[in-house]
């Protein structure tokens, strides 16, 4: 750990968890946002750029294995 952290004062890992919480903050609200944007973009690109992509590749491989 930073020798900064530890000179604080032994107030162990859930002190220094709660104050690096106050010094950058945390809003559950936010948090939830970002989780549920995240999944949307993932599931996007799931549908519309993953899967296009490996049924390409599948069929150049077919390809390729028939000469």
């Amino acid at each position: 750990m930073h020798p900064a952290i530890l000179a604080q004062g032994g107030g162990g890992l859930r002190d220094i968890a709660r104050t690096t919480g106050e010094t950058f903050g945390f809003n559950a609200w936010m948090f939830l946002s970002q989780v549920i944007s995240f999944a949307i973009v993932a599931l996007l690109l799931r549908r519309f750029a993953y899967k296009p992509i490996l049924r390409v590749l599948e069929e150049r491989r077919q390809r390729i294995a028939e000469g």
